[in-house]
């Protein structure tokens, strides 16, 4: 500490399932000392392979000993995922060309895997696939406003919800032969019962999202990409353009073709 204030540079290092990683903090910040004790406040931000982003605060408290200064404690914030989505604070990743050509090519891969699920039930590990591929999309500087467009997927499928309602029938059951009478234990087991044959038969994708609507919000991603190739802004040379142009025509095109056969395949 010089005159009451140093600049904090600190690196913070997570690990995970996939491997770790270290991040240096995106911003540094004065330390400012009091009564021999300094606190240090700094925001840094980490990712890692699978797209994964993250926002936080550090306070730092130092304290001197033998005219160094040592950390006694720390604490670390993180925000709400909104403003992880956000970015607020520190910047985002640039949209290179590496990144984009292997955005592209994510892109076009995940449309074929998603051709492979039904297009109208809901699945949990698609569901969270695609929270992940969001957040991923958001840590690029261009496609921010895209990714908190799109919403997060809710991964409520068919058999939770109906694993709910005959769990709400169970309990329906233990009142009705304990606490009431006859009449209204059958009126009550009647109502349940007629909730349970209700549920069954509405559609996944009201309370959750399916398929289909997963395959339209990565459509917009293709379209976004689509529309930064084609203002030249990352100055792609010309075998380089045509060959990720041609990656996400592919993209694009699966897309459309199955949002267009689940419609039609929903008129008939």
């Amino acid at each position: 500490v010089t005159s009451g204030h140093s600049d904090c540079i600190a690196e913070f290092a997570f690990s995970n399932a996939n491997g770790s990683n270290t991040q240096r903090p995106c911003a540094s910040a004065d330390a400012h000392s009091t009564s021999g004790v300094s606190d240090c406040v700094a925001e840094f931000a980490f990712s890692n392979a699978n797209g994964f982003y993250a926002q936080c605060s550090c306070l730092m408290t130092l304290t001197p000993r033998d005219g160094r200064h040592d950390l006694r404690s720390i604490a670390l914030t993180k925000p709400d995922d909104e403003g992880r989505m956000a970015g607020r604070g520190c910047p985002v990743a640039d949209l290179n060309r590496k990144e984009f050509y292997e955005l592209a090519h994510d892109c076009r891969n995940y449309a074929m895997r998603l051709a492979t699920h039904d297009q109208n039930s809901v699945d949990r590990l698609v569901c969270h696939e695609f929270n992940r591929f969001r957040e991923r999309v958001a840590t690029f500087d261009k496609l921010q406003q895209t990714a908190a467009s799109l919403g997060k997927a809710r991964p409520v499928t068919r058999l939770l919800v109906i694993t709910i309602t005959l769990g709400a029938w169970l309990i329906c059951v233990l009142i009705a032969t304990q606490f009431l009478t006859f009449l209204s234990a059958g009126l009550l087991l009647g109502l349940t019962t007629v909730l349970i044959f209700t549920v069954m038969m509405i559609p996944p994708r009201v309370y959750g999202t399916s398929v289909e609507a997963i395959e339209g919000r990565v459509l917009v991603v293709v379209e976004k990409l689509q529309a930064i190739l084609n203002t030249d802004e990352l100055g792609f040379t010309e075998a380089a353009f045509f060959q990720v142009r041609d990656v996400l025509r592919e993209a694009n095109a699966e897309l459309r073709q199955q949002v267009y056969l689940n419609r039609v395949d929903a008129r008939r």
